[in-house]
């Protein structure tokens, strides 16, 4: 049951908010189709980074991210890496080759500085490393997913002696966990992995000997200096001076639990690691850390000491005795010109999620979701009046039992709606700037997934066990009878009377009379459809998730009808993917977004589709067409995405 609750309670997001990132330029994503505006640079998860010579670098991260720098990591650009698949590591030999690995034994390489990327999978187990020692030697390690779900995968090492055009399985390490490699020389090398252990080749990886350490250190990161000198992290820092006869403990900083994830060394004693800590022995925050010697390992110092859940630097690069780069969750980089004792850039962000978005115009649009920073989560909600190129983020607590926010109605400039856990309904009538609950469940259940406004005042929320809620002054909701316990996904209003919402198993309801009564149509399906989009009283879509382990190859959910939902048939789609929202301009005119990145466009009411790569790693979860050049994009981990535009049509 849902009461309202509180009306006259304004919430004045004037309260602590999250630092926004510096503004930058667009960087544009995938196939070119797409533009970050969120986060900037860009928001994929960063894995690897590494330099040729003091100015040319290159980063890898999730999604097929290629980022690419000329300024010693000043300044970062896009390269098309020609694959979606996520990519841990990165190495060149010279200015101009280059080769990167990801999952599903992805191997992505170019002889012109990335310019152009080259692809190729050598096998399906999923790849982690990659290290070459000139432009035709090199070895990349990965893991291999055992036929049964009990046993312990193997570790698997390929090596190739033509520049990457060839691979071939050099040795597979039964039951052992390896996570890092790295050569001296076409003979000398190290394997690094959990349990301490630490295997040494003299013969090009022919064969291995164990300098295994403590077991209880777990290893996860390695960098070779010279045939006899190396370094390891992972739950501590160890060197090598004598070829790994004995490895020494390096790092001493009094942190409790630390973990690091990169270690670099410069050649003029300079050393830097990435990783995390746990400030406490709750190990329920951890904070992401940077930490850098300057006399070879005597003495530590450690930066970006903050408690964000998603605040981890996942890989650190010198590129100079003084020069050093970081990157990390959420597209963190950050870049040092005085070896570490000071840095620039942006930080990882706490976990943001996004879940909806909504523009009146080219040029103002809000974006909500929740923010999971140090204590309980909280409202988020993103505005911007210059079309994206700029954002405004706010954090603040409702003060009731949810906070998440799933989706969010401007009616005009000023006025808007956003709906989410515990029934809880806000209104803003400035622009976003604040926020009053109008609405909230006593109980603190009854979340709210989806809302749509007729005017003004009359609109309608939808959500769990057949929720609706209507109003028609925008500040008192009462409950509508639904006659169903499926939860509702997605409502769409084609005039004050007309209505559509939808939800679990091929829910679809219709009321003709704003809601005083509605009755049930048939889908055709039972797969649950999470957003509708009404255009006028004939023409609508449904979209749905398909897609579960039990049904791995059926086609995404698309129908459409054009009787005003009497009948519906359903669209195909380019390929498969769980589908998220849709927004149609007309009866032509569409777009529909997906939890794998793509962006699915029509120009023909669905009857083709072309699938677009927005860049994104993680799901899109809300989409926004303001007009056919003016459309945005959100995903759950808290990414904003636009359609690019060249400089001449914005």
């Amino acid at each position: 049951m849902v009461l309202l609750l509180w009306l006259a309670l304004c919430l004045l997001v004037a309260c602590a908010a999250p630092t926004a990132p510096p503004a930058g330029a667009w960087i544009s994503t995938g196939d070119g189709t797409w533009a970050w505006q969120w986060p900037l640079p860009q928001g994929n998860g960063l894995n690897d980074v590494a330099f040729a010579g003091a100015s040319a670098g290159w980063s890898v991260g999730g999604g097929g991210t290629i980022l690419t720098s000329a300024d010693a990591g000043a300044t970062w650009t896009s390269q098309a890496s020609g694959t979606r698949v996520s990519l841990y590591a990165v190495d060149f030999a010279g200015a101009a080759r280059g080769w990167a690995v990801g999952d599903h034994g992805m191997v992505v390489r170019t002889t012109d500085a990335g310019l152009t990327w080259s692809v190729m999978t050598i096998g399906a187990d999923d790849l982690r490393d990659v290290c070459f020692v000139s432009a035709t030697k090199g070895w990349a390690l990965g893991f291999r997913w055992p036929e049964d779900p009990d046993d312990t995968y193997a570790s698997v090492l390929y090596r190739t002696i033509d520049g990457g055009a060839t691979w071939a399985v050099q040795k597979i390490w039964d039951a052992q966990q390896l996570r890092a490699i790295g050569f001296a020389d076409i003979s000398a090398g190290w394997a690094v992995g959990d349990g301490g252990r630490i295997l040494r080749t003299a013969d090009g990886g022919a064969t291995w000997a164990s300098q295994d350490v403590d077991p209880e250190v777990d290893l996860s990161a390695l960098c070779v200096v010279s045939a006899s000198r190396a370094w390891v992290a992972g739950d501590g820092i160890l060197e090598t001076t004598d070829a790994g006869a004995t490895w020494k403990p390096r790092a001493t900083l009094d942190i409790w639990n630390s973990t690091f994830t990169s270690v670099d060394v410069d050649g003029k004693g300079h050393v830097a690691a990435t990783g995390w800590y746990y400030p406490d022995e709750t190990e329920l925050e951890p904070c992401g850390m940077i930490a850098t010697s300057l006399d070879g390992g005597a003495t530590w110092s450690a930066h970006f000491e903050a408690e964000y859940l998603d605040g981890v630097f996942a890989s650190v690069a010198f590129n100079s005795p003084t020069g050093v780069c970081a990157v990390g969750e959420t597209g963190a980089i950050v870049r040092s010109t005085d070896g570490g004792a000071t840095w620039t850039g942006r930080q990882p962000l706490a976990l943001r999620e996004l879940s909806g978005v909504d523009f009146v115009d080219a040029q103002n649009g809000w974006a909500v979701g929740a923010y999971y920073g140090p204590g309980e989560p909280s409202s988020l909600v993103l505005r911007t009046a210059d079309g994206g190129a700029t954002w405004k983020e706010d954090s603040f607590s409702p003060g009731y039992w949810g906070a998440a926010l799933s989706a969010v109605d401007f009616v005009s400039r000023r006025v808007g709606y956003a709906v989410g856990d515990a029934g809880l309904v806000l209104r803003s009538g400035d622009g976003g700037a604040h926020w009053r609950t109008v609405n909230a469940s006593r109980s603190g259940r009854d979340a709210l997934y989806a809302v749509d406004l007729v005017g003004t005042t009359r609109g309608w929320a939808v959500g769990e066990k057949g929720l609706i809620l209507t109003t028609t002054d925008g500040v008192r909701w009462r409950q509508q009878r639904s006659r169903t316990v499926s939860t509702l996904f997605g409502v769409s209003f084609a005039t004050r009377t007309l209505g559509y919402a939808v939800g679990d198993k091929g829910c679809i309801l219709k009321t003709s009379d704003g809601g005083g009564t509605w009755r049930r149509q048939a889908s055709g399906t039972q797969t649950t459809l999470t957003a509708v989009d009404f255009v006028d009283g004939s023409y609508g879509w449904a979209v749905g998730a398909s897609l579960s382990a039990q049904t791995p190859d059926q086609a995404p959910l698309v129908l459409r009808t054009v009787d005003g939902g009497r009948t519906w048939t359903a669209q195909t789609l380019p390929r498969a993917a769980n589908l998220s929202a849709v927004d149609f301009l007309g009866r032509d005119t569409g777009w529909i977004a997906a939890d794998d990145g793509t962006v699915f466009v029509t120009a023909d009411g669905g009857e083709t589709w072309a699938a677009q790569d927005s860049g994104v790693a993680e799901g899109l979860s809300g989409l926004v067409a303001a007009s056919e050049t003016d459309i945005w994009a959100v995903s759950r981990a808290g990414g904003i995405v636009r359609r690019a535009v060249p400089e001449g049509a914005r």
